[in-house]
């Protein structure tokens, strides 16, 4: 596989230092990284922060055009990204997954010469929290990323898209009980930060989310990521405030 680019949706309202971790470390793997900023006009925003804190990781940010109408927010925000990529492989992703182990890409890169999609087996389905796809096959579909209301969610109507375009997939296993998973998905991550930040109770895998905020701020006091004081005040008030609950290892 030829270096891939990233096209990631990216809230104003919420930083994700664990994925920007993650990206400083294995930035060689990629080309471009598309970052795009959407708007929440609710909370903190940290879009300058972000971009400041990936000023040296050679990211490509994008402030998402105006959503009007009946329009989707991420399908607006991924096909403005798509417009400027010009990699032959695309990874569509999210900041609530994360690569454990290298072996990942091993898969990934042998995958790659047989298969036209790469992505992640999560409760059953291709999950739009990790997608490869080459650009002759994304150019085949609709390039609808969008929600179909009551009936799919993002990238939904995509995968039907692949489905008739005869794309060849290949899905790898989350291997839930697996100790060498070379994946962990966080489902709920933005919905629980959301509820967070606005003052209500995070209410979705909370011992994991817990683990999560408390994973951040050691990361942020050995200097290992930069962290913004408004996201360290408001995940040590919830740590303290939940210092009974049990903490759940990210795995």
């Amino acid at each position: 596989m030829t270096k891939p680019d990233i096209i990631v949706s990216w809230p104003t309202n919420n930083d994700y230092p664990i994925w920007r971790l993650m990206i400083r470390k294995e930035r060689e793997r990629f080309n471009q990284v598309f970052v795009v900023f959407t708007k929440t006009y609710s909370g903190d925003n940290y879009e300058e922060f972000v971009r400041e804190s990936m000023a040296d990781d050679k990211i490509t940010f994008i402030n998402s055009p105006p959503v009007t109408g009946d329009q989707d927010w991420r399908n607006v925000a991924v096909n403005a990204a798509l417009k400027q990529s010009k990699a032959e492989w695309v990874w569509f992703t999210e900041q609530d997954f994360w690569i454990t182990y290298l072996v990942f890409w091993d898969e990934v890169e042998a995958m790659a010469e047989i298969k036209d999609v790469i992505g992640v087996n999560v409760s059953g389905r291709l999950h739009p929290c990790c997608i490869f796809a080459k650009r002759e096959i994304i150019d085949r579909t609709t390039k609808n990323f969008g929600i179909v209301k009551d009936k799919l969610d993002h990238f939904g109507v995509f995968q039907q898209d692949l489905k008739l375009a005869g794309a060849k997939t290949h899905l790898m296993s989350d291997r839930a009980e697996a100790k060498d998973k070379s994946f962990f998905h966080f489902n709920g991550l933005s919905h629980n930060w959301n509820l967070l930040a606005s003052g209500e109770v995070p209410n979705y895998e909370t011992s994991k989310f817990l683990g999560y905020l408390e994973t951040c701020l050691k990361m942020g006091h050995e200097r290992i990521i930069n962290m913004d004081l408004r996201f360290y005040k408001t995940a040590a008030l919830f740590i303290a405030a939940n210092r009974s609950l049990k903490n759940e290892k990210l795995s």
